[in-house]
């Protein structure tokens, strides 16, 4: 079966037609977008890093959200149709940027990961309130503790 496109229904539904004329993309949610993010030199690479920091600092955006950002900036500088010596200068100050993001994400999981060795040790065993550990049992090919009422 050929499947004709209908085009006036494709722009009626608003698929990858960008909101302005001229923009890379359209933004879904504007309401969380951080602008005035730049690759161009390296002082705009830079002043951008520093603006990703204070509001990571102030908590106003997630560790991931600035990953996101700064990937795409990365990705932008590396990528782009006419580099030159700022483009590139800003492509290695976004690309030790993620260097730094990748350390600060390994923490946060190690960190995460002690919490929950600290959940586990103070809650005095694998099984819940009420219930004592007997064994092991076999689910889903695992061996994990059998609990059972105390």
């Amino acid at each position: 079966m050929i499947h004709v496109l209908n085009l006036e229904n494709f722009i009626a539904e608003k698929k990858s037609v960008p909101s302005e004329k001229g923009k890379l993309y359209s933004d879904d949610n504007p309401n969380n977008t951080v602008g005035g993010m730049h690759y161009g030199t390296r002082a705009e690479s830079e002043e951008s890093v520093r603006k990703l920091e204070s509001l990571y600092k102030k908590k106003e955006i997630p560790h991931q959200k600035i990953v996101s950002i700064a990937v795409s900036m990365h990705n932008r500088a590396k990528h782009h149709a006419n580099p030159n010596v700022g483009i590139s200068a800003g492509e290695k100050i976004w690309k030790d940027y993620l260097e730094k993001l990748k350390g600060r994400t390994k923490s946060m999981k190690e960190s995460a990961l002690l919490s929950f060795d600290k959940f586990l040790s103070e809650k005095k065993g694998p099984c819940w309130k009420g219930y004592k550990q007997v064994n092991f049992k076999k689910k889903n090919g695992k061996l994990v503790p059998n609990c059972v009422l105390a």
